[in-house]
């Protein structure tokens, strides 16, 4: 059957199929990898193969699996204040915290990501890359120096609250343990491994410093081989390029990571989310069980990475949503993947991350 004309169960209670509901949900690119090859490639016009999409915040779980690296090398300890590798953080909101607390977003205390709000972190940063008009509130050229005197006094060990300055500091502190730009180490450590087939792009700042919380760009393609490789355990053949043992540990978590996640998970997927109350957000990455075989790699404008290991199946939809969020969207969009996969696993009755 064309996998795309299988129907799902949408939000609003209709039917649609896949085809009609990737139209609904402002899809650039939808593509399906299992039993070693792509099984649904599709794209909807102009975009196409070979057109790089924003990743948006799936950049930040490549950038988890840099920090997971480190780990495995012995180079960087996860119980270690951020600042013991970046002294520039010991006089700011983040000098107490621990590199593990950047990995799971626990820093923020009640702090809320709002998209449109002028005067908070992610319009300063947008400002600071040239993302958003100047309006005179980000007074540095450098995305590091305005971390090194975030105003905001940062928690340890507090609940999760989803915080994109988190991942900047995470990859400020990876630089500096690899002494090497973090495009070098993404270029070098993940994306030549995988095999990727075309140049990536990266958002920098006016001193050349990336936007790693979600500048990276890529085709599509190439952001399903980082996919297959989680799909296999780190390893992309015979070699293993993230380690395995971090991967298990960002599936399991540690004991206070449900209820660390409970506390703020509406502000992304929803407060009505049924799978949220077992949910847990580890080392940059969203797991919808705790312990369970699903991964998924999220941003904003509707980018969904699912990698689902019960099916072995890849999933990725890539989308230009009118807005940064909406649970709507996102939940006809993931229902697409989770069809999808079931389908190609002879197993249809596989339709929510949940089972």
């Amino acid at each position: 059957m064309d996998l795309l004309d299988a129907r799902i169960q949408a939000l609003s209670g209709e039917s649609p199929t896949i085809r009609e509901t990737l139209a609904a949900t402002y899809t650039d690119a939808f593509l399906l990898f299992h039993d070693g090859a792509l099984a649904v490639e599709w794209y909807a016009a102009p975009q196409g193969e070979w057109t790089p999409h924003p990743l948006h915040s799936i950049t930040k779980s490549m950038v988890g699996c840099l920090a997971g690296i480190l780990m495995e090398r012995g180079r960087l300890a996860p119980e270690a204040r951020a600042a013991r590798y970046v002294p520039a953080l010991a006089g700011g909101g983040y000098a107490d915290v621990l590199v593990r607390d950047l990995l799971d977003m626990r820093t923020g205390g009640d702090y809320a990501e709002v998209h449109d709000d002028p005067a908070g972190e992610l319009s300063v940063m947008g400002e600071i890359v040239g993302w958003r008009e100047a309006t005179g509130q980000a007074f540095t050229q450098s995305l590091r120096e305005y971390i090194a005197h975030a105003p905001r006094v940062a928690v340890s060990k507090g609940p999760f609250s989803y915080r994109s300055l988190d991942t900047e500091v995470l990859a400020w502190v990876i630089e500096e343990v690899a002494k090497t730009p973090l495009t070098e180490l993404l270029a070098e450590w993940l994306l030549a491994p995988l095999g990727a087939e075309a140049d990536g792009t990266m958002t920098v700042d006016e001193v050349g410093d990336p936007l790693a919380s979600g500048g990276l760009s890529l085709i599509p393609r190439d952001v399903v081989r980082f996919g297959r490789m989680l799909l296999e355990g780190g390893n992309v053949g015979d070699r293993t390029v993230v380690p395995t043992t971090f991967l298990k540990d960002t599936r399991v978590g540690q004991a206070d990571s449900i209820a660390a996640f409970a506390a703020r998970v509406g502000e992304r997927l929803g407060q009505d989310a049924p799978y949220s109350t077992q949910g847990i957000y580890r080392n940059q990455f969203w797991i919808p069980r705790q312990g369970g075989r699903k991964i998924l790699c999220l941003g904003v404008h509707g980018q969904t990475l699912l990698v689902d290991s019960d099916n072995s199946v890849v999933g990725l939809k890539l989308s230009s949503w009118p807005t940064p969020q909406s649970p709507q969207l996102f939940t006809d969009g993931l229902t697409c993947l989770t069809v999808g996969a079931g389908l190609l696993s002879g197993r249809s009755d596989q339709v929510s991350v949940l089972q």
